[in-house]
C-alpha cells in the first residue's frame, strides 16, 4: 500500500497486510490489553458502586466521571501503543504502553471527531424521533410513561404507526446511517495520521480517501469479522457469568467488563492495522500539517 500513494485502494493488499499484523504481533499487544482490562474493569466498579442506592447522591456524578476517564484514559494508551507499532514501527518501553503526547493527540483527535458528529446525530434523533414518536403524541398518549420500558414503548410506537410512516422511517434510518458510515470512513485515518505526523490530524485527512470509500468500506468491513466472533463469545461469556443465581456483585461486572475489552483489544488489531496502512498508502507525499 506505502507504493500505491495517489490511486486505489488495493484492498486485498491491505487486509492481507492488516491479517499479517495481527498475527506477527498480537502475544506483543497482549500485555497491554490486559492492562486496557484491568482498567476497564476498575472503571466499571467505580460506575456502579457510585449509582448504588446505598452510595451517596453526591457521589454519583463524580464515581461515574471518574470511571469514564480510566476508561478514556486505558483506551487512549492501548489504541496509541498499537498505532506506533503500526505507523512507526516503535514499540516504548516493556508494554508499549505509555502516557505522553501521542496519548493526548489521540484524545484531542477523538473530541474533535465527537464535535463534528454530534450535530448530525442530534439532527438524527431529533428526525427518527419526531417520526416515530409524532402519532403517538398527536393521539394524546403520553411516552414518559413508558420510560422505565422501553419494550413497551416501542410495541406502543409500532401500533401508531401507519404503513407509509413505518417505511418513511425506515428510508430515513437508512440515510442517515449511510451518512453516518461515509462520514466514519472519511474520518478513518485520523487516529493514524495523528500518531504518524506527531500532532492532532483531522479535516486534513478528509481529501485523502477521495475516490476510495467503498474500497476503504470493504476493507473496514473485512477486518471486523474477529471484532464481530469476540463480542459474541464474549456475550456467552457474559450471560454465564452475570445470569448466575443471586445478586451480582460489582466485581463480577468487572470481570466481565475487563475481559471484554482485552478480548476485544486484540480482535480490533486488523481493523486498527488497517487504518494505519490506509493511512501510510494515502498520504499525499507533499503533505505539510498545519
Amino acid at each position: 500500500m506505502a507504493d500505491n500513494p495517489a490511486g486505489r485502494v488495493p484492498v486485498s493488499q491491505v487486509v492481507r497486510d492488516a491479517y499479517a499484523f495481527m498475527i506477527a504481533n498480537w502475544r506483543r499487544m497482549v500485555p497491554a490489553a490486559v492492562v486496557l482490562g484491568l482498567c476497564v474493569g476498575a472503571g466499571e466498579v467505580l460506575t456502579i458502586l457510585s449509582q448504588a442506592p446505598s452510595a451517596p447522591p453526591e457521589q454519583a456524578i463524580p464515581g461515574f466521571l471518574a470511571g469514564m476517564i480510566i476508561q478514556m484514559l486505558a483506551g487512549a494508551a492501548y489504541s496509541a501503543c498499537v498505532l506506533r507499532l503500526a505507523v512507526r514501527e516503535e514499540y516504548v518501553g516493556r508494554f508499549g504502553l505509555s502516557f505522553g503526547a501521542d496519548e493526548l493527540r489521540l484524545l484531542g483527535a477523538a473530541l474533535s471527531v465527537a464535535l463534528l458528529l454530534l450535530p448530525l446525530l442530534l439532527i438524527a434523533v431529533i428526525i427518527l424521533s419526531s417520526l416515530s414518536l409524532g402519532p403517538m403524541i398527536a393521539a394524546g398518549e403520553d411516552p414518559s410513561q413508558y420510560a422505565g420500558d422501553p419494550r413497551a414503548l416501542m410495541q406502543a410506537i409500532a401500533e401508531s404507526l401507519d404503513p407509509a410512516r413505518a417505511a418513511l422511517i425506515v428510508f430515513a434510518g437508512l440515510l442517515l446511517l449511510a451518512a453516518l458510515i461515509v462520514l466514519g470512513v472519511r474520518l478513518a485515518l485520523v487516529n493514524a495520521a495523528t500518531i504518524g505526523e506527531r500532532r492532532i490530524v483531522v479535516l486534513q485527512t478528509w481529501p485523502w480517501s477521495r475516490g476510495n470509500i467503498r474500497r476503504m468500506i470493504v476493507v473496514l468491513l473485512l477486518t471486523l469479522p474477529p471484532t464481530l466472533v469476540c463480542a459474541l463469545l464474549v456475550q456467552g461469556l457474559a450471560e454465564m457469568i452475570l445470569n448466575v443465581g443471586g445478586e451480582t456483585a460489582p466485581a463480577s461486572f468487572a470481570v466481565v467488563g475487563g475481559l471484554a475489552a482485552a478480548l476485544q483489544a486484540i480482535a480490533s488489531l486488523p481493523t486498527i492495522a488497517a487504518g494505519a496502512e490506509l493511512y501510510k498508502g494515502l498520504r499525499p507525499s507533499d503533505f505539510t500539517p498545519r
